[in-house]
């Protein structure tokens, strides 16, 4: 089986983002023992813990239809602070 890049992970998720009016600023892939998928996002005038989520379980389906072609891995987020360019 073909394993999706990081590219084609963000272009399946950036229609949902676009719908929340989230911006995907990174998505990252750590290879290993415990793979793990991490999104990178943030939202003009902030993030609150409820939208990030339903971004969260909104994408839940797509990562999973690429965990079922692919090896498993865990998938989480981070929200990228604005001002004070820490994550929360």
């Amino acid at each position: 089986m073909k394993v999706k890049t990081i590219e084609e992970i963000q272009n399946a998720l950036q229609p949902i983002a676009d719908e929340m009016s989230i911006e995907i600023v990174e998505v990252e892939f750590k290879q290993g023992k415990n793979p793990s998928l991490t999104i990178y996002i943030k939202k003009d005038g902030g993030m609150d813990l409820d939208t990030c989520e339903l971004f969260h379980r909104a994408i839940d389906a797509p990562l999973d239809e690429f965990g079922r072609r692919t090896k498993k891995y865990y998938a989480e987020q981070a929200v990228i602070a604005e001002k004070t360019g820490k994550e929360i």
